[in-house]
């Protein structure tokens, strides 16, 4: 689906949800109001989170990444590094884009049918949310697990750090079915 047409589509959609009344609010139903406009911030927050997937969704179809996991784990402090996959004839190429990551604490290794990317960040990465009191997240490592296609060969890969660009490349060979 090309770019402009998602757009025009998520345009539609909020004109439409927002043109409707507002559930109540969070803090006792006072909704903000606009000229026309009438929406609560708990409205504003969901529609805002549905766009936000909806947005990564389409993104990740056409760059060729999966979102097979939310891009963070803010309970274990673990960012989940954007991949992509792609198949040769006879090989697997796996990207991973490892930006501020301590490439000393690297580790790729596979484990029941997924390849698993592990690495500690230079620094922490720390941010809060606005629309809660209690989401403040602190992020200390990359982890990311991709299952391999059934005819992937794991016990044969090779794995190339290019450290100027903090980018991992795995290649693994495909076994012929």
């Amino acid at each position: 689906m090309p770019n402009s047409t998602v757009f025009n589509s998520l345009i539609h959609v909020c004109a439409q949800k927002f043109s409707s009344p507002p559930t109540p609010g969070l803090y006792g139903g006072s909704p903000l109001r606009e000229p026309g406009l009438l929406l609560s911030l708990e409205d504003v927050r969901r529609e805002l989170e549905r766009i936000k997937r909806l947005l990564a969704f389409y993104a990740a179809q056409g760059l060729g990444e999966t979102l097979d996991e939310p891009p963070f784990d803010p309970e274990e402090g673990v960012l989940h590094p954007l991949y992509t996959l792609e198949q040769g004839e006879d090989y697997y190429r796996v990207l991973v884009d490892l930006p501020a990551a301590d490439l000393d604490t690297l580790q790729v290794y596979t484990e029941n049918g997924e390849l698993v990317i592990e690495a500690g960040l230079e620094r922490e990465i720390t941010f809060e949310t606005p629309w809660s009191l209690e989401r403040r997240v602190i992020l200390r490592r990359y982890r990311r697990r991709i299952t391999l296609p059934l005819d992937a060969d794991p016990s044969s890969i090779r794995v190339r750090v290019h450290p100027d660009r903090k980018i991992l490349e795995v290649i693994i060979p495909r076994r012929h079915l």
